[in-house]
């Protein structure tokens, strides 16, 4: 069941890599899709400015919005993130639906259908400290979204399957060897809005926050 209207112009907001995407779905389909590398406070809005002068679209006839929430840059999903609920702040804009979804279950399911790397393989991004988000999909991934943990640098080393990360502008820690980087995009996501698995609805666009307290005693052989 579609999570939100087909026919609704819905407006894409994604800075959690180096490149920021931003896009127009409506009527099935992307109506236009910009990728931008730079700073976020340039490149957001200069994405959103040019998808509304590809579609010729008023920002008024912006119906509701797509965002990335992470794990990724924390400054770019922030800025993004303050962006959404500074125009949720407008009254046309109160009862605006917001659907989200996280980075990596996204680049998991994109790589399964552009490379198809054999299950299980893991999807990492920057989590500070020495740390990594990650996610590991399997064969039977029912619930994408649920499934991410914050692991130390040597978990992700002593990994046997696939290890593939997000790149990022400012990237504060060195990727382990075994890390492959990749770049996902998420205009490669058919029928957007029946994808249940990937995106929910929220009313407030916030900073994704994985709370997993045992994270330095996690061990990698819980994967293989």
């Amino acid at each position: 069941m579609p999570i939100a209207r087909r026919q609704q112009t819905l407006l894409l907001l994604d800075a959690s890599a180096t490149e920021t995407q931003t896009g127009i779905w409506r009527d099935g389909q992307w109506l236009t899709f910009q990728r931008f590398s730079g700073e976020t406070l340039d490149t957001l809005f200069r994405g959103v400015s040019c998808c509304l002068e590809d579609t010729r679209i008023a920002f008024s006839d912006v119906d509701g919005f797509i965002f990335c929430e992470g794990p990724g840059s924390v400054l770019g999903i922030r800025l993004a993130a303050i962006t959404l609920q500074g125009w949720k702040s407008l009254p046309s804009y109160k009862a605006a639906p917001i659907l989200v979804y996280r980075s990596l279950p996204t680049m998991a399911r994109l790589l399964q259908i552009e490379e198809n790397p054999k299950t299980p393989f893991h999807c990492i991004a920057e989590g500070g400290r020495g740390l990594w988000n990650l996610h590991t999909q399997t064969e039977n991934e029912k619930n994408p979204c649920t499934e991410m943990k914050t692991v130390a640098s040597e978990a992700i080393e002593n990994l046997s399957e696939p290890v593939f990360h997000i790149p990022l502008g400012r990237q504060k820690q060195v990727p382990p060897e075994n890390a492959e980087g990749r770049f996902y995009h998420i205009e490669g996501i058919a029928n957007l809005l029946s994808n249940e698995e990937i995106f929910r609805m929220e009313e407030t666009p916030q900073v994704l926050r994985i709370d997993n307290t045992n994270y330095v005693k996690w061990s990698a052989q819980r994967h293989r």
